[in-house]
């Protein structure tokens, strides 16, 4: 258990609770409602803490698959790491002197160098599956949330000029939103999961129901360790880093982006649709006419 993520210890702990001597179930609570206090505590402050022996910790770290109470300690501080390694990388960006034209040619170049890895990452045959998936899907559903709320309103924009139906789950609403509107989806349909870090949980539970109900899946993600990659039919890659803030969009847009042309070329009559399209906007766009 302690090579597990540490939401995988904390959640086996919850389901075997009932089942727990009082000493067990009380250190229990005490672990699943402090769990981000118990990562930074030793043996002897968790025992004072949570009223239980030394003893009963170092049983309770066995029960749940771990080597001891470090391993057990260490395995939940895994979760809180990646949660504030942004806050972490801020504080050190934020000590740094180089001002402010210095931070904007850094992130320019971090997002210049993410499209770039992005393009390392790619595989062909991903790619082909992507856009066979979405050619051929009765309905395309476009899901994300939190940060990646707006580039599924981006992706459903970039998508749709090339093939009709495509939809934003969410639009906009969040996970309870996209999860009121899941009786929607049926088995031909295409859901694209879109999660960047800081993953939304939300996500992870919305594509799982869309594989319950037959959907096939498409994660757009920053790489094979995002937890919506193992959940989807195929995946594609847009690397993520930036050197003060938590994620970068930019390798995001760029793909989804990439993605909407290579749909484009691969529909026979998306010229015609262009066309159509420019026809009909014609008289809203601005021309600069000769004198």
């Amino acid at each position: 258990m302690s090579d597990e993520p540490s939401h995988l210890l904390l959640g086996a702990i919850a389901r075997a609770r009932p089942g727990y001597s009082p000493a067990f179930r009380k250190l229990a609570d005490f672990v699943l409602n402090n769990a981000l206090a118990v990562s930074t505590m030793n043996i002897d402050e968790l025992a004072r803490a949570a009223g239980v022996s030394v003893a009963t910790i170092n049983r309770f770290a066995h029960r749940c698959g771990c080597d001891g109470y470090p391993p057990f300690r260490a395995t939940l501080r895994k979760l809180y790491e990646s949660a504030y390694a942004p806050v972490e990388k801020l504080r050190l960006g934020l000590a740094r002197d180089i001002g402010a034209a210095g931070v904007v040619r850094e992130s320019l170049d971090s997002a210049a160098g993410n499209i770039r890895r992005s393009h390392e990452l790619l595989q062909d045959e991903q790619v082909r599956r992507a856009v066979e998936l979405l050619a051929n899907a009765s309905q395309v559903y476009v899901a994300g949330l939190g940060v990646s709320a707006i580039h599924a309103a981006f992706a459903a924009n970039c998508l749709e000029p090339f093939r009709a139906g495509v939809k934003d789950l969410a639009a906009m609403g969040g996970v309870e939103s996209a999860l009121r509107r899941i009786n929607v989806l049926r088995a031909g349909d295409l859901v694209i999961g879109i999660a960047l870090p800081r993953y939304s949980r939300g996500i992870v539970e919305l594509l799982g129901l869309a594989r319950q109900r037959g959907c096939k899946v498409l994660a757009l993600t920053d790489g094979p360790a995002s937890p919506i990659a193992t959940l989807a039919d195929t995946a594609l890659y847009a690397v993520a880093e930036h050197p003060l803030l938590y994620a970068s969009n930019a390798g995001m847009v760029a793909l989804i982006e990439a993605l909407g042309a290579a749909l484009a070329q691969h529909t026979g009559d998306s010229l015609e649709a262009i066309s159509a399209q420019t026809e009909r906007l014609l008289p809203y766009l601005y021309l600069d006419e000769p004198p």
